[in-house]
């Protein structure tokens, strides 16, 4: 028997304490990196995108993947690699926790767009209020002090 999935998941996470240290230059290795950790779990990355403080990631998850296995897994290793190759020297870790979202089959396209103009988009908020936002959109609580 098939099974017909859509897990498409918006995920966000930012760097420890809100450090601005994900420079542009090397941005885009990183994002590779993921890619490199999604694919190797037979999910697909959507996209990637993010400032010097946080990522964002669409995710197109496997149905034999659970999505907070992967979420631990792409931050771990990814901060493994970035200290190992000094990819970002001023990065600590990533912050503890995240935001994942689900996202409908029609709403991916635009979504792919906002991902991909993150420069632009936090040239005029900062990442707590975008944070905020998709945690209220989603309709879940939100918790002062969970971002610094």
């Amino acid at each position: 028997m098939s099974a017909f999935t859509d897990l498409t998941y918006h995920i966000v996470f930012g760097t420890k304490g809100g450090i601005p240290a994900l420079q542009k230059k090397r941005r885009e290795d990183l994002f590779r990196y993921l890619w490199g950790v999604v694919r190797a779990r037979g999910s697909q990355l959507y996209q990637a995108g993010g400032v010097d403080d946080h990522i964002h990631l669409l995710i197109g998850l496997h149905p034999s993947v659970a999505l907070a296995d992967l979420v631990v897994e792409l931050k771990s290793t990814s901060s493994h690699w970035i200290r190992r190759w000094r990819v970002f020297p001023d990065f600590v870790d990533w912050q503890n926790g995240y935001g994942a979202f689900s996202v409908a089959a029609e709403t991916r396209q635009s979504l792919i767009q906002h991902i991909e103009y993150q420069e632009h988009h936090h040239s005029q908020t900062d990442f707590v209020s975008e944070f905020r936002k998709l945690v209220r959109a989603a309709q879940l609580d939100w918790h002062d002090g969970f971002l610094p």
